[in-house]
């Protein structure tokens, strides 16, 4: 995007060496950016031709808020690409999470023209993971190197910040996954691909590490990465989230990753909930999460769905997580509040009943889990009784 003789940018004059003004947001250089500028035979170029050529480019990674003319172009042009966006793209390019959560962002233009975008998100809070996404390069650029400027670009943002661990969503039959293997990206379930940017060793372990060192807090959107993370570790407990049909990637591998949490927050704020976060003081890892919202429509108000999750090494606190989650159901004005979970969940059901729940109804071979239909059970709480 910028040279090293001066460029324009948006309108905006950049000196030589110039950083991004204040006015637009923080940013920094990054030296494995992109700017594009001939493309014009690049189709015939080989591989590491086209990668030594955007090694020598010089670029910035921006964090939101960006100038609007910049998140309208950015947003155009994702949208151009997919139709549609996993989280709130919009919110994430004005700045709208930036209060708890990194969004960065990295630009690839060919005289001018915005031809890709690339976007990042970390905590700011618990920087070590992140989450890779979305990218897109338009068609006419595809296959020119662009795609793998970005990534690193955003990877060196990433480690930069002190960015452990970076998560990304990608199907199997997707174009761009020879990219990020080519980068080093491994599959870790389903649809989830990771790459370390440190060492792996007992990564896992020490991140969701047994601690007596906790607490439950509101969940805000710094918390993205920490919850994508456990919702995508294969954990004992049979659903994620029984309404959404998302279960624990010990069963069934997971189809969808980066839109999972965002749908949770805007959900709860829209029809009125809460979703909290069981978090372990030492690491700040996310290691439960659990949300109580009103059901839609004017004539289930009164009734709440409530869904948890919680890592294995902390079973013993998903009783005062799910709790405190009962606590806010209180303030949402429902007179009753349900959940529903799989009938071989024995770590739901000894949560559940420990807690009062009382079951209400069994829906025989309603699941189908690896070749087995299994019967879904539904508990509630009368909260007029309590």
């Amino acid at each position: 995007m910028i040279d090293r003789q001066g460029a324009s940018f948006i309108g905006l004059p950049l000196e030589r060496d110039a950083l991004w003004p204040k006015s637009v947001g923080r940013c920094q250089r990054i030296s494995a950016g992109f700017r594009y500028k001939d493309v014009e035979g690049a189709k015939a170029k080989t591989d590491e031709s086209i990668q030594s050529s955007a090694a020598r480019t010089e670029g910035l990674c921006a964090a939101a808020p960006l100038p609007p003319p910049l998140a309208w172009e950015a947003e155009a042009l994702f949208v151009r690409i997919f139709e549609y966006t996993d989280y709130s793209l919009r919110a994430a390019l004005s700045g709208s999470y930036s209060e708890h959560l990194d969004c960065v962002f990295t630009f690839a233009r060919d005289e001018g023209r915005l031809i890709g975008v690339g976007g990042a998100l970390c905590g700011r809070q618990n920087p070590a993971m992140a989450i890779l996404g979305p990218i897109g390069v338009l068609e006419t650029h595809r296959r020119q190197g662009v795609g793998t400027a970005l990534v690193t670009s955003l990877l060196k943002c990433l480690r930069d910040r002190g960015c452990q661990v970076v998560y990304l969503g990608v199907s199997s039959g997707r174009a761009a996954l020879g990219l990020y293997e080519r980068l080093g990206f491994i599959t870790h379930k389903g649809i989830v691909r990771r790459l370390f940017l440190g060492s792996q060793d007992n990564w896992e372990q020490a991140h969701f590490a047994p601690s007596n060192d906790w607490c439950i807090r509101r969940a805000n959107w710094g918390d993205f990465p920490g919850v994508q993370v456990l919702l995508s570790h294969p954990c004992c407990m049979m659903t994620v989230d029984l309404s959404r049909g998302i279960f624990s990637s010990r069963y069934l591998e997971p189809t969808r990753f980066l839109g999972v949490f965002p749908e949770i927050m805007r959900t709860c704020q829209r029809q009125g909930g809460a979703v909290n976060v069981l978090v372990t003081r030492a690491t700040r890892s996310v290691v439960g999460l659990a949300h109580v919202c009103r059901l839609p429509g004017r004539g289930r108000r009164h009734v709440a769905q409530l869904e948890f999750y919680v890592h294995d090494n902390h079973v013993d606190q998903a009783g005062s997580l799910v709790g405190a989650t009962m606590r806010d159901a209180r303030g949402l004005r429902v007179r009753t509040v349900r959940t529903s979970f799989l009938d071989c969940d024995t770590l739901k059901r000894r949560v559940v009943e420990r807690l009062g729940g009382i079951h209400v109804a069994t829906f025989n071979a309603s699941a189908l889990l690896d070749g087995t239909f299994e019967a879904i059970v539904v508990y509630q709480w009368n909260l007029d009784a309590q």
